[in-house]
């Protein structure tokens, strides 16, 4: 074998190489995760489990996973606290502890947002579940979350600030032509004072 051939041999294989792993590479790659179920009263699915919370359907709650799913129906959540503090917050402590944060401090957190739903199981009585939420999820699991228990559908992520996208100062669409004013157009002419 020349040396000529070897180089295109090493080539073809690296070529080769390159494809398998830039085709199979995504397949074993981990996926994100939504949320890490930390716990709670439920034994369904196991404690510190990562999946993906689920508020696609109208009558329950979803938390799926590899191993198991948790299924939460919306009549029977009492309420749901989105905070940075794991775990649920006890009742004798003072009012600035029990603050449920905002949309929009939720987005500066850096620290970790946290979300527990207190639900009732028939048969069962009262039950907790506590959630870790990725940055992702803690934007968009607050409003979810609060549409689907007032029985509303939830809002696509594009449209919370429709109105207030910085474009509509600069271009005029059928979208945005509402908001732009028609130019007067006596203001170029002399007008006669009586």
């Amino acid at each position: 074998m020349t040396a000529c051939q070897k180089f295109f041999v090493r080539e073809t294989l690296l070529l080769v190489l390159f494809g398998v792993v830039v085709l199979l590479g995504p397949a074993f790659a981990a996926s994100p995760a939504d949320a890490l179920y930390i716990g709670g009263t439920s034994a369904e699915p196991p404690r510190f489990t990562e999946g993906a919370l689920d508020f696609g359907d109208a009558q329950a709650f979803h938390f799926r996973s590899d191993l198991r799913s948790l299924t939460i129906p919306y009549k029977t959540i009492s309420k749901v606290e989105f905070t940075s503090r794991r775990g649920p917050v006890p009742a004798s402590s003072t009012a600035s502890h029990i603050k449920t944060l905002g949309l929009k401090s939720l987005a500066k957190l850096k620290k970790r947002s946290y979300m527990t739903v207190y639900f009732e199981k028939p048969g069962e009585g009262a039950e907790v579940a506590l959630f870790e939420l990725s940055p992702a999820a803690a934007m968009t699991a607050p409003p979810a979350m609060e549409a689907r228990i007032q029985g509303k559908e939830p809002k696509p992520k594009s449209a919370y600030n429709d109105e207030d996208w910085w474009g509509n100062r600069y271009w005029r669409t059928n979208r945005n032509a509402h908001l732009w004013e028609e130019p007067d157009r006596s203001a170029g002419r002399a007008r006669s004072v009586p």
